[in-house]
């Protein structure tokens, strides 16, 4: 048959009210043909004709060879003989399908004897329902059945292209004679292959036959006997009949047909059931739906000769959106205006166009049927017909695509600097996921996410700076899988929140906030005024240790270790008020010896009162060098790249604005965010942005006094405040660290690695980062109602 000129493609869509696809996979089991059902001699039900419009059903399950349990469907050759009048004949499962919403024979007139192969699912009850809406004798022979399975070697189908392997037309043995057979080789042709082959899936036709009668289709050296069941059905001389077959390959790799009447035959190929020679998988499963129409063209634009109607059964009927490699259907040619065929291909394609074919019409105005198993390409299958004639398709069930075996992708973040939280993405392909855990460093982030989308936020700022690993762990029923690594260089600004003095509205507001956002600081109390109410006891520094804060040194009086110092400093022996040397000593050595009992050690840094301190060679810094990891001032700045930790900079923070030459802003959260994108840029750009904050008082009510006697507002902020602080600082997503924290992760970029008494020269004249920022000032001295002759700030 000449190929085409030109295919016209056209996609009807049925409206239809989705079935929901039966619950499981099925693998095929071939079965010698046995009869199930003859109403002639009362074979499975009552003997007698079915009447026109009449009903019956019987049972399938725990019959012959096919079992009492785990049955989904039945392949069954179903033939209506002895007809009564025109109608169809309808195959369904018993209580899960109405009447007219598939059909399977049809049937012309009176007297006609038309056979179909149909695989339908089996009811709840185990029994088959049969309409004949024309009535006649009903006959039903099994071929085999599906029984649910999982994953398995054996029962799996196989599509291929469909292939012609016989047309005795122009082949040997040419046409055959009554009762004349030929062999036909399966395996190793059309496909095929040489091994793991239990069944074939053929479509067979009888052409141009010499005289009425069968033709049967069994495995070549088999247990069947000619003659004891049939395939297809002749009715007279030169008439051309089609129907699907599936029969298990002898021995020998081969089938024989074998024919009543004599006629020419054509055997197509169009897949295969494996056998238990083959690896095991999901692919080539089983899943019936409830019998119903995805096709109908009577309602549309009935295809023209030559033209190539598109279904895409996907979504409908019960059978999914995805996964499915072939689907069972009956197609029906109707209101044809001459004899011609119909041809089911994969997808859109016109190859092959011609050969095989899937059904035959044998005159004007017919309507016939005939079974298929429609191999999928892109989703859909193509009806070529070679005449003008209406389609019509139903679907029983559907063939699997392999499940891809699962895995993970991370999709995001890929790798790069990040300064900021995260989202972490993972794609799953495959099946048999339950949950996604994504990491960090080996570290879990968040919960397991259990659906998709699977997705989570990491915050940077829960790490140190520095290269770090993200990775996306699947968790299957046996196995857990890995993604791709992303390798992030994490370079965010630190923050420290720092308090001075050891103040009780530390204790009391501001630890409480900072916990409230996960954030730890740094309290730098005075050793010496440790039982004094306004300031915190013992028992409260530890329990902020034990939260995860720090505590560093004041010193012991709060007295300046080199300026002249407030009177009412003890032991200032100095009529100039200068420590001495010892005094100094004493200063600096009482903190670690009186907080370090208190378990709240080590005392690893030193913020020093006023903020005074020496030359950079001088006496007193070289000795801070001795006891101390870092010393903290009071001047105005950011910490980058070759900070001095002997002269930390800071961002004091205050209650009110002050004039005059130690004039200063009131801290609100813009001057804040300032700061804070100063820190951001400086870690993008060099790798660290370290800002400190200086806080004193967080209460209305400030308990501190200044020189002239008044409670000082300056060094006071608000509750109200500092929370808008704190979460200008959750909000930006900085890294938010002690001091001695930021000194362990800024090593590398300070002025110097180690710390020691001989390294001093060297330590104090490297450079020293300092960024544009409001003037220094210097820190006021603060007494205390209960003890006026204590000085502290």
């Amino acid at each position: 048959m000449a190929l085409l000129a030109m295919v016209v493609a056209m996609l009807v869509v049925v409206p239809a009210t989705t079935t929901a696809a039966a619950a499981g996979t099925s693998a095929f089991v071939a079965v010698a043909p046995v009869r199930m059902l003859d109403t002639r001699n009362g074979v499975g039900v009552s003997s007698g004709v079915v009447h026109p419009g009449q009903t019956i059903v019987f049972t399938v399950v725990g019959h012959g060879p096919i079992p009492s349990s785990g049955v989904t469907a039945v392949a069954l050759n179903v033939t209506v003989t002895n007809t009564i009048g025109a109608g169809f004949v309808q195959v369904f499962p018993t209580g899960g399908a109405q009447v007219g919403d598939s059909s399977n024979i049809n049937v012309g007139a009176a007297r006609e004897t038309i056979p179909n192969l149909v695989i339908v699912p089996v009811g709840a009850d185990g029994t088959v329902s049969l309409y004949s809406g024309g009535g006649g004798d009903l006959i039903a022979d099994a071929l085999g059945y599906f029984t649910a399975s999982g994953a398995t070697s054996a029962g799996r189908y196989k599509p291929l292209n469909p292939t012609r392997l016989l047309d005795t037309r122009s082949q040997t043995p040419g046409r055959l004679a009554p009762r004349g057979l030929v062999e036909v080789p399966i395996v190793a042709s059309g496909g095929v292959p040489a091994t793991g082959v239990a069944s074939v899936v053929l479509n067979v036709t009888a052409v141009d036959a010499t005289n009425p009668g069968f033709v049967q289709v069994i495995p070549t050296g088999g247990a069947s006997a000619i003659g004891a069941s049939s395939n297809l059905n002749v009715q007279r001389a030169g008439q051309t009949v089609p129907n699907l077959v599936i029969v298990p390959v002898g021995a020998d790799g081969s089938i024989t047909v074998y024919s009543e009447s004599g006629t020419h035959l054509i055997v197509d190929v169009f897949g295969y059931f494996t056998d238990t020679s083959v690896a095991s998988g999901d692919d080539g499963l089983f899943v019936p739906v409830a019998p119903g129409r995805v096709l109908d063209t009577r309602g549309a634009i009935k295809p023209a000769a030559d033209a190539t109607v598109t279904v895409a059964p996907l979504g409908q009927r019960g059978v999914p959106v995805s996964g499915v490699a072939a689907i069972v259907a009956n197609f029906t040619a109707t209101n044809a205006v001459d004899a011609g065929y119909v041809q089911a291909l994969p997808g859109t394609t016109v190859a092959g166009i011609g050969r095989p074919s899937n059904l035959n019409i044998d005159h004007r105005g017919q309507t016939v049927a005939n079974a298929a198993i429609a191999n999928l390409g892109g989703g859909t299958f193509g009806l070529h017909t070679s005449v003008s004639t209406d389609l019509l398709a139903d679907v029983s069930g559907y063939f699997t695509t392999a499940t891809p075996a699962p895995s993970v992708v991370l999709t995001s973040p890929s790798s790069g600097t990040v300064n900021a939280n995260q989202t972490l993405t993972a794609e799953i392909t495959g099946s048999g996921v339950l949950g996604v855990q994504f990491k960090v460093d080996g570290n879990n982030v968040g919960a397991e996410v259990n659906a998709a989308p699977f997705t989570t936020t990491w915050a940077s700022a829960s790490v140190p700076n520095g290269n770090h690993v993200v990775t996306a762990v699947a968790r299957t029923a046996d196995a857990m899988l890995t993604s791709n690594a992303a390798t992030l260089a994490v370079r965010n600004a630190l923050v420290t929140f720092t308090f001075d003095d050891g103040w009780r509205s530390q204790f009391t507001t501001a630890a409480p906030t900072l916990a409230s956002y996960g954030f730890h600081a740094t309290y730098f109390p005075i050793s010496g005024f440790l039982t004094n109410p306004p300031y915190m006891v013992p028992a409260e520094l530890q329990s902020l240790h034990d939260s995860g804060n720090e505590i560093g040194s004041h010193t012991k009086d709060h007295c300046s270790l080199t300026a002249n110092t407030d009177p009412a400093c003890p032991g200032v022996a100095d009529v100039n008020l200068l420590l001495t040397p010892a005094e100094v000593t004493t200063e600096l050595q009482h903190p670690i010896d009186t907080l370090g009992p208190l378990g709240v050690g080590p005392i690893n840094n030193f913020a020093s009162p006023y903020g005074d301190m020496d030359t950079p060679n001088g006496p007193v810094i070289t000795e801070v060098k001795t006891k101390y990891r870092s010393h903290r001032g009071v001047q105005e700045g950011l910490n980058g790249v070759g900070y001095n930790r002997y002269d930390l900079l800071v961002h004091g923070i205050y209650g009110t604005t002050v004039t005059g030459p130690d004039g200063h802003p009131a801290t609100n959260t813009a001057l804040v965010q300032n700061w804070i994108d100063e820190a951001r840029t400086s870690a993008l750009s060099t790798g660290v942005g370290w800002m400190i904050l200086v806080f004193h008082e967080v209460t209305l009510t400030p308990s501190g006094r200044d020189g002239v006697g008044a409670p000082s507002f300056e060094y006071t902020v608000s509750p109200a405040n500092f929370e808008a602080i704190a979460q200008s600082a959750a909000n930006a997503g900085v890294r938010v660290v002690t001091v001695n924290q930021a000194l362990d992760e800024t090593s590398s970029f300070a002025s110097a690695d180690t710390v020691a008494a001989s390294s001093a020269d060297a330590l104090e004249n490297a450079p020293v980062s300092r960024l544009p920022s409001v003037t220094a000032h210097r820190e006021p001295i603060y007494c205390v109602l209960t003890r006026p002759l204590k000085a502290a700030s």
